[in-house]
């Protein structure tokens, strides 16, 4: 049995089972979060801007392309210069990408494997993580993100509902933790270290790559090519991630009987 991964649609399912996919930890962590009521913030920043909601919700779509596109080529010069000083990664033949065998996963020889494709079996659940370092059965996990604020200090912000400023927390069963891109993220890395440590390996460590390309310039005004190479990033600052081991089996739990 062999995992596939499918970029078109963004769909991992055993080749065996194609009828029943996987989910993936993005939609996990979806489950947490509370739903952005856009047509309330669209309809009041439109307000504030003195223009039409449509035209609002068109420069925030505008803007999400944007930073996808930058995104994926700034971890492509990344993943490309691991590969070209060996990093593993995966097969790929038809548009898909092969992921490696639980018995592979099991046994990994010591290296980087960039865009590594870890699968949970128990719930049903899968994620890449964008780089895992192996030494031994020991494992070191890190994640890009070219976002230009990862929200370090967490914020109030006007809640409808209260009329006032208040903090977002996360659904349960992890409503303890404030809502802050940071905090997600942890999360989202602390699924993956799970799902490794599940297969055998120990978690040593962490951390969030924060990519800043242009100190001068916002996402917005940057282009793809303003970034012909990794030379050309400015600065890179590494936070330390908590493993938050424990709510991550929370959320697995909860996530499992809300699907049954």
């Amino acid at each position: 049995m062999k995992i596939l991964f499918s970029e078109k649609d963004h769909k991992y399912y055993l080749d065996v089972q194609p009828d029943k996919p996987f989910t993936s930890v993005s939609k996990v962590l979806s489950s947490i979060k509370k739903p952005f009521d856009s047509d309330y913030w669209s309809k009041k920043k439109a307000v504030e801007a003195g223009i039409t909601q449509k035209e609002i919700l068109d420069q925030w779509k505008t803007k999400s392309q944007h930073a996808c596109s930058l995104g994926s080529h700034v971890h492509k010069l990344f993943e490309d210069d691991l590969i070209s000083k060996g990093a593993k990664v995966h097969k790929e033949h038809d548009g898909l990408k092969e992921a490696f065998s639980l018995k592979e996963l099991q046994n990994l020889e010591d290296g980087i494997y960039p865009e590594l494709i870890i699968p949970h079996i128990p719930s049903w659940t899968i994620g890449t993580a964008d780089y895992i370092r192996i030494e031994g059965k020991d494992f070191f996990i890190e994640d890009l993100k070219t976002n230009e604020d990862l929200q370090l200090e967490p914020k109030k912000y006007y809640k409808k509902e209260l009329g006032y400023a208040d903090y977002t927390y996360l659904l349960a069963p992890v409503g303890h933790i404030i809502e802050t891109k940071f905090n997600v993220y942890q999360l989202q890395l602390s699924l993956y270290s799970y799902y490794l440590e599940c297969l055998g390996y120990n978690f040593k460590g962490g951390i969030i790559r924060h990519v800043i390309v242009d100190e001068t310039k916002t996402n917005s005004e940057l282009t793809i090519e303003d970034i012909p190479n990794l030379e050309s990033i400015q600065k890179v600052i590494d936070y330390p991630i908590t493993y938050m081991k424990d709510e991550v089996i929370a959320i697995l739990k909860s996530f499992k009987n809300s699907n049954r």
